[in-house]
C-alpha cells in the first residue's frame, strides 16, 4: 500500500469489517486498533469496533433497532480504549455498564480494559461476564490467564479446565491449563 495513508485507511476499514462479518473478532482487533490510533474518525469505526466487542457478525445496516444503543455505545468505549484514551475509554465504559448492566460481553470488553488499565476490579467485571454467560470461553480464559500473572494457580487451573471443557480444541485454553498444571 506504499505511503497512501487513504489508501491505507480504507483497506484497514474493509478489512475489519470483513473479519467481524465472518464471526473472526480476535482477528479484527488490530486493525481496529490502528485505525483508532491513526484515523479515529474512520467512517464506521465505532460500529465495527461496537460489534467485533459483542461479538455480533454483522455489518452496520444489518444491527437490529434495538441493539444500535448498545453497538454505538460499546464501540465509542472500545474505540476510546484502542486508541490510548484511558479517560474517555473509562467514562464510556461506566455509561455503557450503567446503561446494559446484564450484557456479558460487555461486562468482558469493561474487565479487559480495567485489567489492562491496571485495575484490579478487571478480574470482578469478567467473573460477572462468566456469571452471565457461563460458556463464554474468551472470559474464561482471560480470569486464567490474569489468575496465573497473579500466581493464583488453583485459580486459574479452575478457569482454564473450563475454558477446556467449553473448547477442547482451543490451543489458549490448552496452553492456560499446562501453565497452571506445571505451576
Amino acid at each position: 500500500l506504499g505511503g497512501n495513508a487513504e489508501l491505507q485507511r480504507v483497506a484497514r476499514s474493509r478489512l475489519a469489517f470483513a473479519l467481524v462479518t465472518t464471526g473472526q473478532f480476535e482477528l479484527a482487533i488490530p486493525s481496529l486498533t490502528v485505525l483508532a490510533r491513526l484515523a479515529p474518525d474512520t467512517p464506521g469505526l465505532v460500529e465495527a469496533t461496537g460489534l467485533a466487542l459483542l461479538r455480533l457478525p454483522l455489518l452496520p445496516s444489518e444491527v437490529p433497532a434495538d441493539r444500535r444503543d448498545l453497538v454505538e455505545r460499546l464501540g465509542r468505549a472500545g474505540r476510546d480504549h484502542l486508541a490510548r484514551r484511558g479517560e474517555e475509554a473509562a467514562r464510556g465504559y461506566a455509561d455503557v455498564v450503567a446503561a446494559y448492566p446484564d450484557e456479558p460481553w460487555v461486562r468482558y470488553a469493561h474487565g479487559v480494559f480495567l485489567l489492562r488499565s491496571g485495575d484490579e476490579l478487571g478480574l470482578d467485571e469478567l467473573r460477572r461476564a462468566v456469571q452471565l454467560r457461563p460458556d463464554n470461553v474468551t472470559a474464561h480464559l482471560e480470569i486464567a490467564f490474569e489468575l496465573l500473572t497473579r500466581r493464583d494457580y488453583a485459580g486459574a487451573r479452575e478457569s482454564a479446565t473450563k475454558a477446556v471443557e467449553l473448547a477442547p480444541t482451543l490451543f489458549a485454553g490448552r496452553n492456560a491449563l499446562g501453565r497452571a498444571l506445571v505451576e
